[in-house]
């Protein structure tokens, strides 16, 4: 029987089917406990399974309305996009626990802060408890960022992620250990292991994969093809980046960290792993297209190349500057940890975009570049180059966001309700100056930043 930590442990760090596996087990003897209750239902969310997850929330609110309770009720009408329930319920969850910070941070991304409104204040006091643990206290202050970015006060809203960020508690990111990663794609792209392998499994003809640096516009590509007809939307499925991990960790016969495990995949193991993927994910009733949208997919494509050499890629690219202040002013669920480290975030924005590049040549999988500028400025001319790179036809379903039918459990599941818009666009102007050392790091890390190189002459200036 699984222990309470244990399922926490693997909760938190992000291995939600493992900690809802585990917790099912443990409900079993203890069917009244409801925190672990509670956090199956969270794990329901993140899974996407949101009929399940309503169901479990609306009976633990109806043998205990608290704050978790109807926070876990309001993040599930939030995915569908009910954006009025959910914000009701967690106004509620607000109310019954001013202090449930989890609740304050679901409520922000699908509220939009408006200057003088009471919540504020409310904000800046629990900002002022230093007493409170420092991960509490980050997380208010990624609340109050979204609050400040909401209102027009940007210097302010900069601070404050930096705030929450030199706070938050997470695994640290590893720099070494990622160029490790790269190389080991490199290698591999280099033996051919990218190229097609024959094995009897699934070939991915029906499989899209949607890649991209997080906070790239991978959730608002996946929104617009879930409109179109045949096309189901699978989420984030981690399961080919798991199993990538795990044979890089065991280490090759010189005792290094290598992918060449992946070179000594028998035909019958590629079948396997390729038919678990295809079970898990491809659920749909009348489905002909299947979307996965994992961003750490990017990481894996010579993995993808070996078990589905038919699967079409998307890989779609955003301005350096606004994904990673996009990253840096928001607080990831779990992993991600480089977004709270500047020099870090440089680092991994480097690390996707060198990853795809090192070995896009030596894929066998139809492959396309989504510019996310174009996505928003020019919708009609980007999708239309998109669906007939997928050899879908021509739907204007495909232009809406905000008549998406998928479940979003992202950061994102606020702003991708919203029609198609511009406004993200160079946004990282309105924050001056205050991101010169993040043009400064994407700089030193050999990223082209266009229009950003004027905080470099402006820095440079100041210091003369």
């Amino acid at each position: 029987m699984p222990a309470r930590d244990e399922i926490h442990t693997a909760y938190t760090r992000g291995d939600i089917r493992r900690a809802v596996a585990m917790a099912s087990d443990y409900c079993e003897d203890h069917p009244k406990d409801f925190e672990i209750l509670a956090l199956i239902g969270a794990g329901l969310t993140r899974m996407r399974h949101l009929d399940l997850a309503e169901r479990l929330f609306l009976q633990l609110c109806e043998a205990a309305p608290t704050a978790a309770h109807l926070r876990g009720l309001g993040l599930v009408h939030s995915s569908r996009g009910d954006m009025m329930t959910a914000r009701k319920l967690l106004q509620e969850a607000i109310a019954q626990e001013p202090h449930d910070v989890l609740s304050l941070a679901a409520f922000a991304e699908i509220h939009r802060f408006r200057r003088g409104e009471k919540l504020l204040g409310h904000i800046e006091g629990l900002l002022a408890e230093t007493w409170q643990e420092p991960d509490w206290l980050s997380q208010v202050h990624y609340v109050m960022c979204k609050a400040m970015q909401d209102t027009g006060q940007w210097r302010r809203a900069w601070q404050h992620a930096e705030h929450g960020a030199k706070l938050a508690q997470a695994a640290p990111y590893q720099p070494a250990l990622m160029d490790s990663w790269r190389a080991g794609l490199l290698d591999l792209a280099a033996l051919g292991a990218a190229a097609p392998r024959d094995h009897n499994g699934p070939q991915g003809e029906n499989q899209i994969f949607v890649v991209g640096m997080p906070r790239s516009g991978t959730t608002l590509l996946e929104a617009l093809l879930s409109n179109a007809t045949g096309v189901a939307s699978c989420g984030e499925v981690s399961l080919i980046s798991d199993r990538a991990k795990a044979g890089f960790a065991r280490r090759d016969a010189m005792g290094e960290l290598s992918h060449r495990w992946l070179l000594g995949a028998s035909s019958d193991d590629l079948a396997a792993w390729a038919s678990e993927y295809v079970s898990e994910v491809q659920t749909a009733a009348n489905a002909r297209r299947y979307v996965d949208k994992f961003p750490g997919n990017i990481l894996c494509l010579p993995h993808i190349g070996a078990l589905f050499p038919k699967a079409r890629i998307l890989h779609i690219r955003r301005d350096p500057l606004d994904t990673c202040v996009s990253c840096f002013t928001g607080r990831f669920f779990n992993g991600n940890s480089f977004a709270l480290d500047i020099g870090h975030l440089a680092h991994a924005f480097a690390l996707y975009e060198g990853c795809a590049a090192d070995v896009q040549a030596a894929l066998p999988n139809p492959y396309h570049e989504v510019s996310y500028e174009r996505l928003v400025t020019t919708p009609r001319e980007e999708m239309q180059k998109v669906m007939a790179f997928l050899d879908l036809p021509w739907e204007d379903a495909v232009m809406h966001p905000e008549a998406a039918r998928n479940a979003v459990v992202t950061r994102s599941r606020g702003q991708v309700r919203q029609k198609i818009h511009r406004r993200s666009v160079q946004r990282w102007k309105r924050y001056s100056t205050a991101v010169a050392p993040l043009a400064q790091a994407l700089a030193a890390q050999g990223v082209n930043i266009g229009e950003g190189q004027v905080l470099l002459r402006e820095d440079t200036a100041r210091m003369n």
